[in-house]
């Protein structure tokens, strides 16, 4: 063979492995995220060849990078047609920059779809991004720097290759049956496809795609965001303020009201074979612990507003009594000071008497500015309890890192107990049940705690572990048995206690399992809890009924019912329930 020849093919080779190459990075974001239940090269499930050639060239549910943009294969193919007109330099620089934005949106794409479970949303998602960079550039630890090295190497990387395939698209020449066979190909596959989305977009679908076009995405993303946008720019809050909930009310009798929120405490624990016998394994044993002292149980399911992350979003809803729906309407919310004339369920009741006490435990993110005013006066906080007020000597564990919850909420209580004569309500979310789910010890006496000595290691804080879901249902049976032993222990014949998941765990969560989270409602004064019955509640921790849920911004009108119609003086003028909250955005779903 001629040497000519042989350089050709060479260069043809490299083109090839070039184009497979860029193609296939496109694609590893979304196997890095979920590699454990993927591998990297395509596995096929179906068993008949006709089936095999469709998983091959169609989709196919192994997640692996062997796909092929459609943008990027047209423009690399639009530029060798363009050779002889367009500067190759700029060539370079249009694809680099196509490639890095195809590249970004992918990866946006994925972590919004795996994470959350969400269809992204430029409006709503760029918000809630902002706030987790800003967590994670507060205190850099080692493996962010890392992180963002390697990011920035990897777009290097990604230049000098498209740098090197352009050279090489502008030296080739390609058989005119070939190009048209392949251009002719991928314009089919592309129209064909973009035809059937438009059809009916279907998320679960678009990352099994072996030839995925991205236009119609980055289409509906800016179409929803200028939805959501419009949403929020019509949205009147007097129409929300008028519908506040009576307050002419008197108590007579003011027991004080925790409210507990589960972190990633989501229905998974009921529909995923593998961890339910062990859940409710732990739900039997607590209750009988809870009904030998006394108390009494009505447990539900309530859909929260987000599947993942955000769980302001989710207690901001249920306890408003309003859909908060995502971050960008939190944060349009939290900023408005109408807003404040809206009697929630803190507001409402410190007016009647009770004072207001949020636990903030994370002993990191010290350089973070948090503005606790502002989010004291969104939810009518009198006094937090913050890492240097627990008194804490022993080692941190998990998410922040932070003190154990059996300490925590033992400490705030016994303080409150202690000091205050006045009711109160006490609000705290869980730490340990938090990715990556570091679980502490667990003891009898929760005192044990304050005799320990500082371990040689602090566990790390971290927002990126891939969750292991022995990790997740260990995590869970602890604070299943830390709340009871709490109740029993601390807990009064004036007490209630409301216990309720924010949202699903992290990516353990499939696509299949819809936003529910378990609910329960814990009080020695049988009668009120009988009320909930109504509403489909079960009187145990186990949820009998998992087909049937609430929403957590119907519980507020649903909770201030049943308490007045067993501790105000006029048990007749009662508050309608309202099974999806507050009127104030269009219904989604």
């Amino acid at each position: 063979m001629p040497n000519g020849s042989l350089w050709s093919t060479s260069k043809k080779l490299q083109f090839w492995l070039l184009f497979l190459l860029l193609n296939s990075l496109l694609f590893l974001p979304r196997y890095l995220l979920e590699m454990e239940t993927n591998t990297i090269y395509p596995s096929f499930q179906k068993t008949t060849f006709a089936k095999q050639v469709q998983e091959l060239f169609i989709f196919r549910k192994n997640v692996d990078i062997f796909r092929f943009s459609f943008e990027f294969t047209i423009l690399v193919f639009l530029f060798y047609f363009l050779k002889n007109k367009l500067r190759s330099t700029i060539a370079r620089w249009i694809l680099y920059v196509s490639y890095l934005l195809l590249f970004i949106f992918q990866v946006y794409w994925q972590i919004v779809w795996v994470m959350f479970k969400m269809e992204p949303n430029f409006f709503n998602d760029s918000k809630q991004f902002a706030l987790g960079f800003s967590i994670i550039t507060s205190e850099p630890d080692a493996t962010a720097i890392f992180v963002f090295l390697g990011i920035i190497a990897l777009f290097i990387l990604f230049y000098f290759l498209i740098k090197r395939l352009l050279v090489l698209v502008y030296q080739l020449e390609f058989s005119q049956l070939f190009l048209v066979l392949f251009t002719g190909l991928f314009l089919f596959c592309g129209c064909y496809k973009f035809k059937m989305a438009s059809r009916g977009w279907n998320l679960h679908r678009f990352p099994e795609r072996v030839v995925q076009v991205m236009t119609y995405p980055v289409a509906r993303c800016i179409k929803m965001s200028v939805k959501s946008k419009r949403v929020l720019d019509d949205l009147d809050l007097n129409k929300v303020v008028a519908q506040s909930p009576i307050d002419t009310f008197t108590l007579n009798s003011s027991p004080n009201i925790h409210l507990i929120f589960i972190e990633s405490y989501g229905r998974l624990l009921y529909d995923d074979p593998d961890i339910s016998s062990r859940y409710k394994k732990v739900l039997e044993e607590e209750s009988k612990s809870l009904e030998k002292n006394g108390w009494s149980i009505a447990s539900h399911l309530s859909k929260s507003p987000v599947i993942g992350g955000a769980s302001w979003v989710a207690y901001s809803s249920f306890m408003y009594g309003l859909d908060f729906k995502n971050h960008a309407y939190y944060k349009t919310l939290l900023n408005n000071t109408k807003l404040y004339e809206y009697k929630h369920l803190f507001r409402l009741l410190r007016e009647k008497g009770y004072k207001s006490y949020w636990i903030s435990p994370i002993s990191g993110h010290k350089k973070m500015p948090v503005p606790y005013e502002l989010y004291d006066r969104f939810y009518e906080i009198d006094k937090r309890f913050h890492y240097k007020d627990l008194q804490y000597k022993s080692t941190l564990y998990g998410f922040g890192p932070s003190p154990p919850d059996q300490y925590t909420l033992n400490f705030v209580k016994s303080e409150l107990e202690a000091k205050e004569t006045d009711p109160y309500l006490l609000f705290y979310i869980t730490i340990n049940s938090h990715n990556p789910f570091v679980t502490p010890p667990f003891f009898d006496d929760w005192t044990t705690w304050k005799s320990l000595k500082k371990g040689s290691k602090e566990t790390k804080s971290s927002f990126v572990a891939n969750p292991d879901t022995p990790d997740y249902i260990k995590a869970i049976e602890y604070q299943i048995k830390t709340i009871a032993n709490f109740i029993v222990g601390q807990g009064s014949e004036d007490d209630l206690f409301i216990i309720v998941g924010d949202h699903q765990p992290p990516k353990i969560t499939l696509d299949t399992y819809d936003r529910s989270t378990p609910l329960h409602v814990i009080s020695k004064n049988k009668k009120f809890i009988n009320d909930f019955n109504e509403y489909g509640f079960s009187n145990n921790l186990e949820v009998r009924d998992t087909s049937q849920h609430i929403r957590h911004e119907g519980f507020y009108s649903m909770f201030l019912r049943n308490f007045l119609h067993n501790y105000s003086t006029d048990t007749t003028n009662l508050p309608v329930y309202l099974p999806n909250g507050i009127e104030a955005f269009e219904r989604e779903d």
